[in-house]
């Protein structure tokens, strides 16, 4: 592994890891949803990286569009109820 595809994998982890720790600790469900749809594009990106497109492209449908859409819908769903 060569030194610049290294230091691809380190910064993509970093991100991951910083964006995970933003949606653990943001107390607006909404910016925490988005967080969670960004740390799973770094996820995936880890994932292309380690030449493994089907789990990425299958990790970017996923943690990128198809949880945060559900959370979405249930956040939607839940203000309903509470009003």
């Amino acid at each position: 592994m060569s030194g610049s595809i290294l230091w691809l994998h380190v910064i993509n982890l970093i991100g991951a890891l910083i964006t995970a720790w933003y949606t653990v600790l943001e107390k607006d469900l909404v910016r925490a949803v988005i967080g969670q749809a960004v740390m799973g594009s770094f996820v995936a990106l880890e994932f292309l990286l380690l030449n493994a497109p089907d789990v990425a492209i299958a990790e970017a449908a996923v943690g990128v569009v198809v949880v945060p859409i559900i959370f979405f819908v249930i956040l939607q769903r839940t203000k309903e109820v509470k009003e």
